[in-house]
Parts: structure tokens; sequence; C-alpha cells
């Protein structure tokens, strides 16, 4: 429904609002059309030569058509085009004046931090009367069978949706702290900023979710290369980082961390096709074979896909070697945006999309202080772990929402 409101109001703008001058392309906007060409003409290579219906490197015939590979690609295509012409292009050509954004900011917070109220109701909910109040996901309306536990969804989704919808509210709620210090609203961020800051990593913790533990991973990795080759290292980043192990250690000591890691053990006896009826990694073997078959394409030098990949939506054509009646008849995308990346654009696209994200944040190296910089950057490689861990709508919000305030925050300067 909001994307049949957005839609027709984005033909209704002014020709100003929607022009686009190409004397000043934003090197985000290159890095965007440069990853967007090779998923595209990865995807349509291997489609002329069947490798999509040929389950690529699995030689397996899928039983899907080439039409309806191409449908696949063109899907994945737009959706990466839309989002980033919603949450950058528009976002910025709409909010370009200090109320706007402003504006933006606080009803972003009320709607963000009410979801987060009605989450710990909701879990408290469920720790008196050992019930969900609400299913899993509202789209998939009553399920009897599904019992989430004491674990926090909130209006976010499934737990895993939680995870990452919590790291990018987190973001966005930093940055209006950041952005109202700049243009002198504030001298210092609000006491009320750090409760809340609190209440989402430990919401986040609550999630008990594989996909946490992914984005936590990520997170320390993104962070260590950030900031000992981009930045100069000092006590402070020493702290984050030990923060960041600590708070590494606490998610990995959830009850579902054991049984992953014996089902992790178990991957190479379920590439054999081997498996029975406690398949506990059924739902998430789409995320897992992507890179599965990478790591196979590196250790038998077939070099090519690694670098290249294989095209958008390729890796929804990967599941059926050794998933049998599991996904018998289906398509399935990995719901990991990491799982996607690699095995869609390789090495060479999986970098262009992390400087996609870092370009904009290393910007504000140049307008903010050091302890300002260091903060920000940890909170933002935080939220971009997370949307890798696991695909989200909003992913480039972030984007349009650190070019706006730079933008901002670069006219008061100037």
């Amino acid at each position: 429904m909001i994307q049949l409101m957005i839609l027709p109001a984005i033909f209704f703008l002014s020709k100003d609002t929607i022009s686009i001058n190409f004397k000043k392309i934003d090197r985000t906007s290159i890095l965007f059309t440069s990853f967007i060409i090779l998923g595209i003409f990865v995807a349509l290579l291997n489609l002329y030569y069947g490798n999509f219906q040929n389950s690529f490197s699995q030689n397996i015939s899928n039983n899907s058509s080439l039409m309806q590979s191409f449908i696949t690609i063109m899907r994945e295509t737009i959706v990466y085009i839309y989002m980033f012409i919603i949450f950058v292009f528009i976002f910025n050509k709409l909010l370009n004046k200090r109320e706007d954004l402003i504006k933006f900011f606080k009803y972003f917070r009320i709607i963000f931090l009410s979801s987060l109220v009605i989450g710990y109701f909701l879990l408290l909910y469920y720790f008196f009367f050992d019930t969900n109040l609400l299913p899993r996901q509202l789209n998939y309306g009553i399920q009897n069978n599904v019992d989430v536990g004491f674990r926090f969804m909130g209006l976010f989704g499934e737990p895993r949706d939680a995870m990452v919808c919590l790291a990018i509210g987190l973001s966005v709620i930093s940055i209006e702290q950041l952005y109202l210090r700049k243009i002198g609203l504030i001298n210092f961020y609000k006491k009320s900023y750090y409760l809340n800051l609190i209440f989402i990593l430990l919401a986040f913790y609550l999630t008990d979710s594989g996909s946490a533990i992914i984005a936590v991973l990520l997170f320390l990795i993104f962070l260590f290369f950030h900031f000992i080759i981009i930045t100069k290292f000092n006590l402070k980043i020493l702290f984050f980082l030990s923060m960041g192990i600590l708070y590494f250690s606490l998610i990995l000591s959830s009850s579902r961390t054991e049984l992953y890691y014996y089902e992790l053990m178990k991957i190479p006896e379920y590439m054999q096709g081997n498996y029975g009826q406690d398949f506990i990694l059924y739902t998430q073997f789409n995320n897992i074979l992507p890179i599965w078959l990478v790591i196979e394409n590196i250790i038998s030098m077939n070099l090519i896909p690694v670098l290249y990949g294989n095209g958008f939506g390729s890796s929804a054509y990967v599941s059926f070697s050794h998933l049998g009646e599991f996904y018998e008849g289906e398509f399935e995308n990995p719901h990991s945006q990491v799982s996607r990346i690699v095995f869609e654009t390789g090495i060479i696209g999986s970098f262009l999309w992390y400087f996609l994200f870092i370009t904009p944040l290393l910007r504000f190296s140049k307008i903010l202080l050091k302890r300002e910089y260091v903060f920000i950057s940890v909170i933002f490689i935080f939220s971009f772990s997370s949307m890798l861990a696991h695909r989200n709508p909003e992913m480039f919000l972030l984007i349009g929402i650190l070019i706006a305030v730079y933008n901002h925050c670069s006219k008061i300067k100037n």
C-alpha cells in the first residue's frame, strides 16, 4: 500500500525536484551505477549460456524457464534501482531544507521508539503468559504452529527482521543527534539518546537471531579495517573494538548458538545429500549454499564467477542440488544480503557495495572532530553489517540520510 502511494506521488513532483544535473553526479551514484551494470550484465550473460537453468556450478537442471529467470533478473535490478531512487535521490531532493530534515528525524524517532516500546510490551506479555500476542510476521497471519519464544520482535517482523530494523533505527537517531548538534539546537547528545541506545542494543540481543551473530561478527571485521587502514588507531578505537568483542561474546552465549554450531559442522554431510528429519538448517540453507559454492569455486580456481559473480537473481537458482524435497519447485532468494552480494556480483561487486555505503561516511571525517567521527562510524558500521547479515528494504536509507546531513553541515561550515 505504501508503494502504491509513493509511485504516483513521484509523477506529481515538479521537474526541478526530480531533475538530474549530470555535471554534478555524486560519487555514490557512480558506484551504484557501476554495481547495477555489473550485476545485470553478468546475469544476462549467464542467462544466454543457460547457467540459470543449469544451477551454475552445480550442473543440475532445475526445470526453470528462460522467461522465469529473465523476470527474476529484472525484478532484482528494478528493486535495487527503485530503493536507491526513493531513499537516496528523492530523499535528498525533498529534504533539502533544514526544517524538512528536522521534521523527518522527529517523526522517524517517534515511530521507531514507539515500535521499540511495543516490542518490549510483547516480550513481557510472552514472559507472563507464554504466548506470542502477535504472529511471527503480520503478513503471514495467525500461525498456530510457530512459537517464536521469548525473543524480541515488536512490529518489525520476525526476530531477524527486528535485528536489522533496530540497527537501522539506531543509526538514524544517532545521525539526528549529530545533526542537531552541528546546527546548534543542542550542545551535547541528549541523555535520552544514550538510554535509547541501551534499550536498542538490549533488544538487538534479545532477538536471539542467528543473523545477529553474523551481523556482530561482520561489524568487528569492518570496524577493524575501517579504523586500522583508514583512520589512525587510538585508545577510543580500542575501547569500541573491545566493547564490540564483549557484545559479540554476549551474543554467542545465546541458547541457539550451540545449536547453530553443531548444525554448521554437518554442512559437508548435507552437501552430499545426507540429511534426515532433524535437518534444522533447511530454512537457512539458501543463505549458506551460495557462499559454499563461492568457496568451491575458489578451491577449484574457477575465478571468473568469484571475481564478477553470477548476476542478479542467480543466488535463487542454486537451491536444488542438495535440498531435495525442501525446495522442490521453488526458487528461494537468500535472506542474507551478503550471500546475494558475494555470489551475484563477486569480489568486484562486493567492493562496490562496501564503498557505496562507506564513501558518504568518509566525507564526515573532514567536518567532524575525531571523537565525533569515530562514534558515528561505529554506529553506522554496526548498521551496515546488520544489513549485510539480513536483507532489508530500507537498506539505502542510511546513504540518503548521510548525504543529506553532510550537505546541510557543509553549508553551515561554508
